[in-house]
């Protein structure tokens, strides 16, 4: 019999969750939209060839900047919220992860400015695209620096600075420099050139942050002993996000070798598309990690058990109608881009498939992360990244676009099974129940409503009656299948706390 107590612990931390995604998905959208103009802006002004130069050279930059912080940024989510629980506000995680992500950033930025010529020879040969490469790798260091810093107001469960800089603040300030470019006929290099000038101001504006707002200062007193298990947990997680990049980002680089620049172009659309239905589960999972560490650490399984299908459960709910609608109305988003884009189509349902497998699972990688099973992680992402490889060379040759789409969704819907199957042994955690039933059939309803109405009505009433309807029969069906309990309670202490602000 669960307490009371646990039932409020429980309906508490699941509302910290809920405020974190809301924050989240609401920034996330905000910046989905801007950045879904900014590429209609790209796409038509470059071209397919120039604008997959563009995109291949921004994978590759993401890639490295991702990597560059070597861990840090999430040994500041497993440590911190612990380490300035006492008295004082200095902080040696902060101090070894801003020095670890500075010399490990340059590093990767110096290598990539000398092989710039070498991997366009080898990928898209294009004249540019040294250039482009040579101004993205420049900027590894402070996308690294700037991902660590916004790492610290996230332990801190205040993601409101995380999504203001992140998702609204930056894609302004990048839809506003490019657009400037292209007013005054600039072409791909000053796209870039004003892409740069955006990554130096947000970098900037997050320092300051740090300083006047975090109330956290890195301090190096003691840093001798906080090395090995800063290390220890960032490096294993470090070398995990190679094979997770290989997981999500090697189609694109993998097209950009054996397919052509327009090929890259194309296919970095349909991913840019199907990636929306990410952020759901992305603005569920903010939180999860300071949550879980804190949990872990007290032997609350039991609350373990029930953040972990429930958020799992509602990444699910909160992704499938947004898929439906994508995979139903490919065609008529693909056409803003240009007629050329339309061949993606295809790629954009298979890769909306695994996203939404991907949802299913949860959280599942942090909760493995944030019950020290880091180098299980780790063992996971290479072996899948060396299938990703192998599928992706087979299948793009066979397929073009549609093998890497193929290939990609198929290993993410297995990473992220067997990461459920792992922490059901490990743990004793599994996130499925009967309750999973609910979402899917509401989905099928909500499926057969929108091909009805796509063949009803023209292309642009459709979309716009098939939102609406869609939205209302997909919340009916859920609301006639019934709530769950702990959603039930949810939602009464939400309205509670809503009439007590009244």
């Amino acid at each position: 019999m669960v307490s009371q107590s646990d039932q409020d612990s429980l309906v508490e931390s699941l509302q910290s969750l809920s405020r974190g995604a809301v924050v989240f998905i609401a920034g996330s959208g905000f910046s989905k939209a801007l950045g879904f103009v900014l590429n209609v802006v790209l796409t038509q002004s470059l071209g397919a060839a120039m604008y997959g130069v563009y995109a291949f050279s921004y994978t590759i930059l993401t890639i490295l900047a991702d990597f560059g912080t070597l861990g840090s940024d999430r040994a500041i989510l497993r440590f911190l919220p612990t380490e300035t629980e006492g008295e004082g506000n200095g902080s040696v995680t902060l101090f070894i992860s801003v020095v670890t992500a500075l010399v490990g950033s340059s590093a990767i930025a110096a290598v990539l400015f000398w092989l710039a010529p070498v991997l366009s020879e080898r990928t898209l040969n294009s004249p540019l695209f040294t250039d482009v490469v040579r101004i993205f790798a420049v900027l590894v260091p402070f996308h690294a620096l700037t991902d660590v810093i916004l790492s610290v107001f996230r332990s801190q469960e205040r993601l409101e600075y995380q999504v203001f800089v992140r998702d609204i603040l930056n894609p302004i300030i990048k839809l506003l420099t490019t657009g400037i470019a292209i007013l005054i006929g600039a072409t791909l290099i000053g796209v870039v050139a004003a892409i740069a000038v955006t990554v130096l101001l947000i970098f900037a504006y997050t320092g300051y942050l740090l300083i006047s707002r975090s109330g956290v200062y890195p301090t190096i007193e003691g840093y001798r002993t906080r090395l090995r298990p800063h290390y220890n947990f960032s490096f294993p997680l470090a070398i995990k996000d190679v094979g997770g990049l290989i997981v999500t980002r090697i189609d694109i680089l993998m097209i950009g070798f054996l397919l052509t620049g327009p090929d890259v172009g194309i296919y970095n659309i349909a991913v840019l598309l199907s990636g929306v239905l990410l952020f759901p589960l992305r603005g569920i999972n903010q939180l999860v990690p300071p949550i879980i560490s804190r949990l872990y650490k007290a032997g609350d399984f039991d609350q373990i058990q029930s953040i972990y299908g429930t958020a799992s459960r509602w990444g699910l709910i909160i992704t499938l109608l947004p898929a439906i609608g994508i995979a139903v109305y490919r065609e008529t988003i693909l056409s803003l881009f240009g007629a050329s884009f339309l061949i993606g189509g295809a790629s954009v349902v298979v890769l909306s498939a695994g996203y939404l497998v991907r949802s299913a699972a949860g959280p599942s990688g942090y909760v493995l992360m944030m019950t020290d099973h880091q180098y299980l992680l780790l063992i996971n992402q290479f072996l899948l990244a060396a299938l990703n490889i192998v599928l992706n060379y087979i299948l793009i040759l066979q397929f073009d676009i549609l093998g890497a789409a193929i290939a990609t969704a198929t290993t993410r819907i297995l990473i992220n099974q067997v990461r459920v199957v792992e922490i059901w042994y490990l743990e004793g955690l599994f996130p499925y129940s009967v309750a999973f039933l609910k979402p899917i059939l509401a989905g099928g309803v909500t499926i057969t409503t929108l091909l009805a109405v796509r063949q009803l009505l023209p292309t642009g009433p459709a979309v716009a009656v098939g939102a609406i309807f869609g939205s209302l029969v997909f919340g009916g069906a859920l609301y006639l299948l019934g709530l769950e309990e702990i959603d039930k309670q949810f939602l009464t202490a939400l309205r509670a706390k809503y009439e007590s602000r009244r």
